[in-house]
């Protein structure tokens, strides 16, 4: 094929080759550059059925838009043969890339972002990738990670026409003979979840299983799941954990340890239920890790043990000790005799046992409440703090507006305390800051820690392709342990205050608010303030301004809401309050009798202050 040109492709060099496919570098002779041309090898080109996943691969991926996906180009065919036009790539393939070598960390959780927000996308499309392995993530030069090889995609019931068990089999050690799924199992082997592996029906969980058994051979430059047989490796994936990288000597983050076990939990029901969810862990121990507020865990000394789940001695899936914690004693197991210097008799031995397993009781509960994030319920006396939303859209529109959103929804709860924005201010002022800086979760700490707070609530919008993703976390002040966290994808602009209402009141149940006081007092984000994300944020500017005693420069900001939408009912009030200060009686008034014509359209808390 050297030489040729296909279509108007002309063909430069061959790239690799592997069961469902050769690739070639070629050369785009309309638009000057280069592209990959993927054919069918000769062997199966004449396969009906290989040809079918061909197609399906191609059809799968070109569904797909994504920085972190390679792009197909166009599907065309050459003398009779099936080609994919599609990105060409420079670099080399995450499997070389790790070389059977530990990868640093930062590069571990970055690329684990890049790939997790590209299956995010790809699983929003009802595409599930169904062979995450190291060899399908491709590293460009400049270090991106891109997801190639659709081959075992299985597109959703609904985008595809026939049987919704219609899937892709590519070339893995398990390949089926036909493009039924149901029963077989599809994928390759080290990498399979266990659903795969029992040959379920799957869905976007399963790729996350793929995906930490990714970050795991990153981190540790050792497979999962590894065995001399297929049987060895099906019996690892279904009933042992891998050993925990610390016990391999290798200095993990315990917020880490925690993203693996997730992601390789077995059972789906207990996995990461999406890539969102992984994508937002990951990012915030970034972040935590630029700023050094990571726990990092001590590699344990000793052997390294592969155990069973089904055992009851220790499991790997167990959270890891570090040496800075209180160990866990050992107590008797059945069968297996403690050695002893001498051997107590009567009472005295079994005082020794109840006191062993007390001990032990007491240490594991000690344990788990240093190292497991757990929700706390307020009471009606404490305060929580709001922080300002951290923003990475690059849309100012969000800015201050869902902060006002959030307050809303919060404070529809009667158990639910908000430290006012002017004491917020307040406390600014005493920190030697001005009233107007933003209120970052550091920042916050230090308010909670003045003035005697319990909990603050943190927010973040971020992008994710042409959606967006809301994460609030709730934490304690004292000791930053997050208390609650919730996360609600949107998938337009227009959506991203209903998002906020919904895990808001996710954040509600978590910190102890009762279902029956949530039904009670549950409004949409739009029925308490407006549905215009422009209004908002103006009012939310208005209230900043009214908060700091600013009464006259915040009526610019009110009217500019109203103006925005007519119908705003608490920016009516709002400005009533302001001219009644002011003195302004007719104004006043005007404004006063508009928003008790629209009480009917706001939220009980907000028809009460009317």
């Amino acid at each position: 094929m050297i030489g040729k040109t296909v279509s108007h492709y002309r063909i430069v060099e061959k790239l690799g080759a592997g069961g469902m496919g050769v690739v070639y570098k070629a050369e785009d002779t309309k638009l000057g550059r280069f592209v990959a041309l993927k054919f069918l090898p000769e062997s199966v080109a004449q396969d009906r059925q290989a040809v079918e996943r061909f197609m399906l691969e191609a059809r799968a991926a070109a569904a797909l838009s994504h920085p972190h996906i390679c792009t197909i180009h166009e599907i065309d065919e050459f003398e009779g043969v099936t080609f994919i036009a599609m990105e060409y790539l420079e670099g080399q393939n995450l499997k070389y890339a790790i070389g059977g070598r530990p990868m640093p960390l930062e590069i571990v959780i970055e690329l684990g972002i890049q790939v997790a927000e590209a299956l995010a996308a790809a699983h929003a499309k009802g595409i599930t990738h169904r062979d995450i392995k190291p060899s399908n993530i491709f590293l460009s030069m400049g270090g991106q990670a891109k997801v190639v090889d659709f081959g075992l995609a299985k597109l959703a019931p609904q985008a595809t026409p026939g049987s919704e068990d219609e899937t892709i089999v590519a070339d893995a050690p398990t390949q089926t003979a036909d493009l039924t799924g149901s029963g077989k199992a599809m994928g390759t082997v080290a990498y399979m979840s266990p659903e795969q592996a029992l040959g379920k029906k799957v869905d976007a969980r399963s790729d996350l299983f793929s995906l930490g058994a990714v970050l795991y051979e990153m981190i540790t430059g050792k497979q999962a799941f590894s065995g001399a047989t297929q049987a060895a490796i099906f019996d690892q994936i279904l009933n042992r954990e891998p050993v925990p990288p610390a016990h391999l000597g290798i200095e993990t983050p315990w917020e880490l340890q925690q993203v693996l076990n997730k992601a390789l939990e077995k059972n789906a029901v207990l996995r990461y239920q999406s890539a969102l969810e992984l994508h937002t862990d990951l990012r915030r121990l970034r972040r935590d890790m630029e700023s050094g507020h990571s726990s990092a865990v001590t590699p344990a000394t000793g052997a390294a043990m592969e155990t069973p789940v089904s055992s009851g001695s220790y499991s790997a899936a167990q959270p890891v000790v570090s040496a800075a914690q209180p160990p866990i004693l050992a107590t008797p197991s059945a069968g297996v005799p403690l050695a002893e210097p001498t051997q107590p008799s009567g009472k005295r031995r079994i005082l020794w046992m109840l006191s062993a397993l007390l001990l032990a009781a007491v240490a594991v509960i000690a344990i788990l409440l240093l190292q497991r994030p757990g929700t706390v319920a307020l009471t009606e006396s404490d305060v929580l703090l709001l922080t300002d939303f951290t923003n990475t859209t690059g849309d100012p529109v969000f800015d201050d507006t869902l902060k006002q959103a959030l307050a809303v929804k919060l404070e529809e709860s009667p158990y639910l305390n908000i430290l006012p924005e002017r004491q917020v201010q307040e406390a600014l002022r005493f920190m030697g800051r001005q009233a107007e800086d933003r209120v970052t979760p550091e920042i916050a700490h230090e308010i909670c820690e003045r003035q005697g707070l319990k909990a603050l609530v943190r927010g973040e919008i971020a992008p994710l392709g042409n959606n967006y993703v809301v994460t609030l976390t709730a934490d304690e002040c004292l000791s930053g342990r997050a208390l609650a966290r919730e996360q609600v994808e949107a998938s337009s602009k227009e959506e991203v205050l209903a998002a906020v209402g919904t895990a808001a009141v996710e954040i509600r149940r978590a910190l102890g608010e009762s279902l029956a006081s949530i039904e009670r007092f549950d409004e949409p984000v739009e029925r308490a303030t407006t549905s215009s994300l422009e209004a908002l944020k103006a009012f939310s500017r208005g209230e900043k301004l009214r908060a700091s005693g600013q009464e006259s420069d915040a009526i610019p900001f009110l009217e500019r809401a109203i103006e925005l939408d007519p119908d705003f009912a608490q920016a009516y009030g709002a400005l009533g309050t302001i001219y009644a200060n002011l003195r302004e009686w007719e104004l006043a008034r005007e404004n006063n009798t508009r928003a008790f014509e629209l009480r009917d359209q706001v939220s009980e808390r907000e028809e009460l202050y009317i």
